[in-house]
């Protein structure tokens, strides 16, 4: 009667652990169905980029681009150029000096990419590179990358957040 009785105990504690577990994938088998209401209201201009340095995304003047971005994602947030962005890129190439690019007293660089099987003028091409130099404090725009590393972050901020520095992949 007593290894009765465990063996009821055991086999109960079993078929609860089993419920606990076919309810917690449930939860998550529907989470990766669907979003949440809230992830699926998110604006792109939500100022939030992943830690993972190997999402690519760039934090610029308060909007999120995930590289290589369209050009005309930049255009459509106000930086403009004097460069001819008729100029074309053969296919599976990259720009090698970048070009400057202003929104108000602010200048960034950048550099573009033709990911395509066809000849495009730049301004069909994908932003690969955001560069920025100290010319002037007003001139930085604010820009930041995975972990809320910035411009002007000192190594010792980037090692804190990325670690030591190997030559491994």
């Amino acid at each position: 009667m007593k290894n009765l009785k465990k063996f009821s105990v055991v086999l109960l504690a079993f078929i609860l652990v089993l419920s606990l577990t076919a309810c917690g994938n449930d939860e998550k088998t529907a989470s990766k169905k669907e979003p949440k209401k809230e992830e699926k209201e998110k604006p792109k201009e939500s100022a939030e980029i992943s830690d993972d340095l190997y999402s690519f995304e760039v934090l610029l003047d308060g909007v999120v681009y995930k590289l290589p971005a369209d050009y005309s994602e930049f255009e459509k947030n106000g930086w403009k150029t004097d460069e001819d962005m008729t100029l074309t890129l053969e296919p599976g190439t990259f720009t090698v000096s970048a070009m400057s690019f202003t929104k108000g007293e602010q200048e960034i660089f950048l550099n573009f990419v033709n990911n395509t099987d066809a000849v495009q003028p730049l301004n069909k091409c994908q932003v690969g590179e955001v560069k920025s130099f100290f010319t002037s404090e007003e001139k930085v725009p604010e820009i930041s990358v995975a972990k809320g590393i910035t411009v002007g972050a000192t190594p010792e901020e980037v090692i804190e957040a990325f670690g030591e520095p190997t030559t491994e992949s």
